[in-house]
């Protein structure tokens, strides 16, 4: 997969990005993580039940809500997203049955490319990044997960890492400069449960309720 991040090269030596403070219209009572949006019963719905069937959802829509049972593997997310792909830019995934955390799809429109002596890439994991030359860039990750297991790739960062699901928040926590933008791969036999877990840990490992959420990128 390349990642196109249009903005400039991440410098080793860069602050890290500071959470964004929620204000107080984004702030609900009760909200378990970060982010400010809830669940709009009006939103196309793809809904894909514990049998692996999926709900029908017309393509050319930009966004569609996506809820699963837990059980679900993530080939059958997969295979019910593929028809959306020529339009789909946003999935947003129900948490909790209220909350929503957005990812970026992979099949966006095309965008247009900066002069290519503007261009700075590298190889993140196995990750073609390229960015243009500007303003520092979120520093990015690589998360390729598979059952209960996540391997964790981050820029300047070292040799990869692979850990428990639910160890993945802490360890994105301290990392210093800290990670703004992360590409995820989900193996297709890895239960819809554990893409949940993983989902909340890139997009609000250092983000209270209310405050927005890291972008992260389905591979």
């Amino acid at each position: 997969m390349t990642v196109a991040l249009w903005g400039g090269a991440f410098g080793g030596c860069a602050s890290a990005p500071e959470a964004t403070v929620a204000t107080p219209d984004r702030q609900q009572a009760g909200r378990s993580l970060c982010g400010w949006e809830e669940v709009d019963q009006t939103a196309p719905r793809l809904t894909i039940g514990a049998d692996g069937k999926a709900s029908q959802v017309a393509s050319g829509g930009y966004t569609v809500v996506l809820t699963a049972a837990g059980e679900v593997p993530f080939g059958a997310i997969r295979q019910a997203l593929e028809p959306l792909a020529s339009s789909l830019v946003r999935a947003k995934v129900i948490i909790d049955g209220r909350w929503l955390l957005p990812m970026t799809y992979p099949y966006r429109p095309p965008v247009s490319l900066p002069q290519p002596d503007r261009l700075a890439v590298q190889t993140v994991g196995t990750r073609r990044l390229t960015r243009s030359v500007g303003a520092p860039a979120d520093r990015f990750a690589d998360l390729r997960l598979a059952g209960d297991r996540v391997q964790l790739h981050v820029e300047h960062g070292g040799p990869s890492v692979t850990l428990p699901v639910a160890k993945l928040a802490q360890r994105l926590r301290e990392t210093e400069p800290a990670v703004g933008t992360v590409a995820l791969r989900v193996s297709d036999e890895t239960a819809f449960e554990h893409f949940v877990t993983v989902l909340i840990a890139a997009a609000c490992y250092d983000r209270k309720p209310g405050e927005e959420p890291h972008e992260v990128i389905l591979d």
